[in-house]
């Protein structure tokens, strides 16, 4: 008897602590802002390298971020048309991703620590 008393209030609240953090919403700006202070601490980062490490970081993960979105935009527009031909697949399959934007603009900052002009 004490046994189901005792599972009972656990599952109450377990449910209770279950149902407040699904309420919770995610903050875009408050993942970056533990994003950049892990990359500080794990990186061992001095505030002059975080200065310029942290921006470059997050310019290359909204670009990720684009580049994803607009695969996925391709992927279910094939997916939700019933004729799609081979050579419009073979054209979505055989088109690069535009990731050389991490070389050319990223990788040259981070090495030499000058940034470059943004490009428009």
């Amino acid at each position: 008897m004490k046994s189901t008393k005792y599972l009972v209030i656990l599952a109450c609240v377990l449910l209770s602590t279950l149902s407040s953090v699904a309420q919770q919403r995610f903050s875009k700006e408050e993942f970056k802002q533990k994003r950049a202070a892990f990359l500080k601490q794990e990186l061992d980062l001095t505030p002059a390298e975080a200065a310029r490490f942290i921006p470059l970081s997050e310019e290359l993960m909204e670009k990720k971020f684009e580049l994803n979105r607009e695969a996925r935009e391709k992927a279910r527009a094939i997916r939700n048309r019933s004729n799609v031909s081979d050579a419009e697949y073979e054209q979505v399959i055989e088109q690069p991703p535009q990731r050389s934007y991490a070389r050319k603009r990223i990788l040259p900052e981070v090495q030499t620590g000058t940034p470059h002009a943004q490009s428009a």
